[in-house]
């Protein structure tokens, strides 16, 4: 069987350590010739590859696959930004005109969406400056994930922006049809009604709730980007909008969602707001066909702000940056170890991790941040961060997927500024790389079963009888006791034709 017929949870991940040339024209930000020095870090499966010549990441299994690109843009002038998500060589999803100000960027732009993918295609991330003069820059830390869908999904986006809506302020479901836009939907065992902008899951389930809000305000202040479950509020999280529009706003977490319970997107904010080409909203089961959760998963949000941080390193999720520190979980944590006090994530079992961090600055004094993922000591993601005090307060997401050790910490640390961490800043981490679902294992304690059946190959004998692609397998030979384990003999039997001729 070819690796590219197996039904696991093919992902794959990469983010930039350096920043891109300048440019005025539309570029790859993948691509290796769009750098003086690139480099970058990885991890996939392997059946999706990425050649950095031509930026191309290529699929080997045919499927619907979740698309999260993270993007830092700095820009030699006030300009808007257009990003694109291209199949073979085709847009598939297209932004609207972000805008980006020259004295305030770094400013992050997240575009996500689910995309249905045949073996042998390739995508490509690109970034355009609408203005012709002026060029942007992709800062280090840009990043890609694609992951895998083995189970129920739905996504919507706006392909035309909506109507404004809400005013006074008055909060409103983002994807309803009476916003007028045009909603492109891909669906999955879940059913979206227009006329509400619900989405209803056929079964019980653990989705990964993500939406991206590209806003346009009518009139300047903080709105929130909500999501709902079941008519109820989950959490929110809040970014300033202003002149300087349209912005990104990006939230996620996980929640386990009954059969029939609907799940939406919403905002309110000062006055109206249109939500502009680009805008989405995606469930994404993170479980396997059955609806087994992944070994490990972890996800919460903060329930307040925090104090003052100090002007050095700070760790989010460090329970003594708050007078008050109380969190809520949105799933219950398996696999993954948090201690509120130091704020460390402990992985207990190998393996590769999504990691989505939403974090919310305000209160903050202008100047540059660094954004920094470690593993113990070590850096293994940064990313440059703005924060400016007539933009208050500004969400930054943060999307990865990462290698872990058993016992491995994480931690999250925000460097060189002063600010606070709002309420609504979030953490969510789960385990990518199972197969235990899709192999079912059988037990046996010994090599003959008291039922004389002959269990030499089963898993508590030799090992996991299952795909050889993560796991690799003792050879037959070497798991069946035979003539070279007899009498004390070293090497392997060598069979006879006993004298006969072979004919």
């Amino acid at each position: 069987m070819a690796i590219t017929d197996l039904n696991y949870h093919s992902y794959f991940s990469l983010h930039t350590t350096a920043d891109s040339t300048a440019s005025t024209n539309e570029y790859n930000i993948f691509d290796e010739d769009r750098y003086s020095s690139y480099s970058f870090a990885s991890v996939s499966s392997p059946d999706i590859t990425y050649t950095s010549g031509d930026g191309k990441i290529t699929f080997g299994a045919a499927g619907v696959y979740l698309i999260v690109v993270d993007v830092p843009v700095t820009v030699s002038g006030n300009t808007r930004v257009v990003g694109r998500l291209n199949i073979n060589g085709t847009a598939v999803y297209t932004s609207d005109n972000l805008f980006a100000i020259d004295s305030a960027d770094p400013f992050t732009y997240t575009f996500q969406t689910i995309l249905t993918i045949s073996k042998g295609d390739y995508l490509q991330v690109t970034l355009e400056s609408s203005h012709g003069t002026r060029t942007l820059v992709a800062q280090n830390g840009a990043s890609v994930v694609a992951l895998k869908s083995n189970g129920d999904y739905a996504n919507l986006f706006y392909t035309a922006s909506a109507n404004a809506a809400g005013s006074g302020p008055a909060e409103f479901t983002i994807f309803d049809s009476d916003n007028g836009g045009t909603v492109q939907s891909t669906l999955n065992n879940v059913t979206f009604a227009a006329g509400t902008g619900l989405l209803t899951p056929a079964n019980t389930r653990t989705f990964l709730m993500l939406a991206s809000l590209m806003a346009e305000a009518g009139t300047d202040g903080e709105a929130s980007l909500k999501l709902y479950a079941n008519g109820s509020a989950v959490d929110d999280v809040a970014g300033l909008i202003t002149s300087y529009e349209p912005i990104d706003i990006t939230y996620g977490f996980l929640s386990s969602l009954t059969g029939g319970q609907t799940a939406s997107a919403r905002t309110i904010g000062a006055g109206t707001i249109t939500a502009e080409k680009g805008t989405s909203f995606t469930l994404f089961d993170i479980t396997n066909n059955a609806g087994a959760s992944p070994k490990a998963l972890l996800s919460f949000t903060v329930d307040a702000d925090s104090s003052d941080l100090a002007d050095g390193n700070d760790i989010c999720f460090d329970s003594n940056k708050w007078g008050s520190y109380a969190k809520t979980d949105r799933v219950t944590a398996s696999g993954i170890t948090y201690t509120a006090d130091g704020g460390t994530f402990v992985t207990n079992s190998p393996g590769k991790y999504f990691i989505l961090w939403n974090l919310v600055l305000g209160t903050a004094d202008t100047g540059d941040r660094t954004i920094v993922i470690k593993n113990g000591s070590t850096e293994v993601y940064t990313a440059p961060m703005h924060m400016h005090s007539n933009l208050d307060p500004m969400e930054k997401t943060t999307c990865v997927i990462l290698s872990a050790a058993a016992g491995d910490s994480f931690t999250f640390v925000i460097s060189e500024g002063e600010a606070k961490i709002d309420a609504g800043t979030s953490i969510t981490m789960f385990k990518v790389d199972d197969l235990g679902d899709l192999f079912p294992e059988s037990e046996a304690s010994t090599q003959i079963g008291d039922d004389y059946t002959i269990n030499t190959q089963n898993p508590d004998v030799v090992g996991k009888q299952h795909s050889n692609i993560t796991d690799k397998r003792t050879p037959f030979s070497v798991g069946v006791p035979g003539p070279g384990n007899l009498r004390g003999r070293t090497t392997a039997y060598a069979p006879s034709l006993g004298g006969k001729t072979k004919k």
